[in-house]
């Protein structure tokens, strides 16, 4: 009788996915329980918490040890709690080097499993796709090219397309966005977005808030905007603002990024889903990455993909210009914006490839998702069960 999930989240993008998830299935079965390692929006989404995310909310190869104690100990309890009460379905949503551990213990003492958000094995650490097809009984992919890489390998898959494709608008109104922020229309908006995790706010902060004091020496016009989803990231950010520029403009836009990109002319952004959340809003934008310089010795010899920014990735062409590691200076930075600014050329390119791509990752989102999942489970429940257990 299916009456039960449980999912886990790592990061507030995966959270957002879960919500959207969770409120999919509850429109095709409302008497669904989920539960899980989630955020405030599953939790809003009606999910029950059973342990925050946060302290699977890091990133990198190297940053992840100090919290690892934490981490190994949470697995340790999920996993025996899963085991004593058994859902009908696990899904994992992103979070692969602690989702997929539990995922493979879980499919082998029969629970089915969902992993949700195709890890970058098509881009490196190849050989983890023999863990994915021991772990997982679905993988539900957000991007094109990663579902014909699991049929290449016999994992069954179902392209969703991004959820996030199917919510944010093809067409905005950038002046509302902009007076709703306290811009003036003809006002040049750059948003600045150093990341959400404590590792991308330590490598990028500094870099960034160099380089607006660079794009500000040069265009005294511009208006620069960073989001903010924990308070700490904006105690730590106004930091760093007085030493290197105290007396520069920079607006925080609190718990709603989506307000400062549809308000946004343009972006400095670090790589990850920020990147194609930028693109959906159609903000022309340049892309850089740093991390400590172990990982990044570690991940460029294993790396088999020319791209890093998810909107190249999807182009499978240097659309958005990306600035890695010794290249991601503010010099280069600052220059490489301002050129993309004074470019109506350049501009216009990045917007109009970025309406193709909006297009190809509108596949139905959650609903798709939800959908594959409950195919799933109608063929893990013998079909009395099933029937009788969401009253169809």
């Amino acid at each position: 009788m299916v009456r039960r999930l449980v999912i886990v989240v790592g990061e507030p993008s995966g959270d957002h996915l879960g919500a959207q998830l969770a409120i999919a299935l509850k429109k095709i079965h409302p008497s669904i329980e989920i539960e899980g390692v989630i955020g405030p929006a599953m939790i809003s989404a009606g999910c029950l918490q059973l342990s925050s995310m946060k302290v699977l909310s890091v990133m990198g190869l190297i940053d992840p040890i100090k919290s690892l104690p934490k981490i190994l100990a949470m697995r340790k309890w999920l996993i025996r709690y899963i085991l004593e009460n058994p859902p009908d379905l696990f899904i994992g949503i992103d979070s692969p080097d602690f989702n997929l551990n539990i995922e493979k213990i879980l499919h082998n003492s029969g629970i089915p499993t969902v992993h949700y958000v195709s890890p970058s094995v098509w881009a490196w650490r190849r050989g983890r796709i023999k863990t994915i097809k021991a772990s997982v009984d679905l993988m539900l992919t957000l991007f094109p090219f990663e579902e014909q890489f699991y049929k290449d390998h016999a994992v069954p898959v179902c392209f969703t397309g991004h959820p996030t494709a199917e919510l944010i608008s093809e067409s905005i109104n950038v002046t509302e966005a902009k007076k709703l922020l306290g811009y003036a229309a003809s006002d040049q908006v750059v948003a600045v977005l150093p990341g959400s995790r404590n590792s991308e706010m330590k490598h990028m902060v500094r870099v960034y808030l160099q380089t607006i004091k660079l794009l500000h020496e040069s265009r005294p016009d511009l208006k620069f905007a960073i989001p903010i989803v924990y308070i700490g990231h904006q105690i730590y950010i106004e930091h760093w603002k007085a030493k290197i520029i105290p007396n520069i403009d920079l607006k925080f836009v609190l718990a709603d990024s989506y307000a400062l990109m549809r308000a946004a002319d343009f972006a400095l952004v670090t790589s990850g889903t920020a990147t194609l959340e930028m693109m959906l809003h159609k903000v022309p934008m340049i892309v850089a990455y740093k991390t400590n310089w172990l990982t990044y010795k570690i991940v460029k010899a294993l790396i088999k993909v020319k791209y890093i920014a998810l909107p190249n990735l999807l182009a499978n062409s240097g659309v958005v210009p990306e600035f890695i590691q010794q290249t991601a200076k503010p010099k280069i930075l600052a220059a490489a914006l301002l050129e993309l600014i004074n470019s109506e050329a350049a501009k216009h390119a990045q917007i109009e490839k970025f309406k193709q791509l909006h297009q190809q990752l509108k596949r139905g989102g959650s609903q798709t998702a939800a959908g594959a999942i409950d195919n799933l489970l109608k063929f893990h429940c013998k079909e009395d069960d099933y029937a009788n257990s969401w009253g169809g």
